[in-house]
């Protein structure tokens, strides 16, 4: 069975899928000095326009591209999906952990990096737990688009988007899905990962 691919989306530091394409071909980079809070101090931030990125904000925004560009209209049923990501809501996690260590006083010594409460001013609680699970980036596209199909969530370190695509492939072409949308979604600038990179001299 033949396997193609009808339509595509992408949100990264350069844009959408067109201006991202050209800015690439130009050898533009995304990376620059942007202050959008002036209260705290420079420190590496993922952004889209002016909110700081989250792992739902990007599912949201590229799988609708992806349908608009496939021209396809929702609800799609009988659509598999196969959204993998290495961290997935790793950020949500964090702010949990935080926010349970700061609400019982455990937390003594202020953090290096911003808490998350001074980018986010959505207050998690234990019982947000199940949306920060894994699988959650895969379920909220199936959730999105009104899918009954099967919903994958792999995770593969940096080979996950490909690993994605592969599953999708595998769907269609052994007949379990016509369709599938397929792909990767990562918001991985976090407190934990700075503090990770900056141990190992990266940073």
């Amino acid at each position: 069975m033949q396997v193609c691919v009808t339509g595509i989306g992408l949100v990264s530091a350069l844009g959408r899928l067109k201006p991202s394409w050209q800015h690439l071909l130009n050898g533009e980079s995304a990376i620059r000095w942007y202050r959008p809070f002036a209260n705290l101090p420079p420190l590496p931030l993922a952004m889209i326009g002016q909110t700081p990125a989250s792992v739902e904000q990007l599912i949201y925004q590229v799988v609708a591209d992806a349908v608009e560009d496939a021209k396809l209209t929702i609800p799609l049923r009988d659509c598999g999906v196969v959204i993998g990501s290495s961290r997935s809501c790793q950020a949500a996690w964090e702010q949990l952990a935080q926010e349970q260590m700061t609400s019982h006083g455990k937390l003594d010594t202020e953090p290096e990096y911003p808490r998350f409460d001074i980018l986010n001013e959505e207050i998690l609680t234990l019982e947000h737990w199940l949306d920060t699970l894994p699988h959650q980036p895969a379920i909220a596209a199936a959730h999105y688009i009104g899918s009954f199909g099967p919903a994958l969530a792999p995770m593969a370190a940096c080979a996950t988007g490909i690993w994605a695509i592969a599953q999708g492939f595998e769907l269609i072409q052994t007949g379990q899905c016509q369709r599938v949308i397929a792909g990767a979604v990562e918001a991985p600038i976090t407190p934990l990962t700075l503090a990770g990179f900056t141990k190992m001299g990266a940073l």
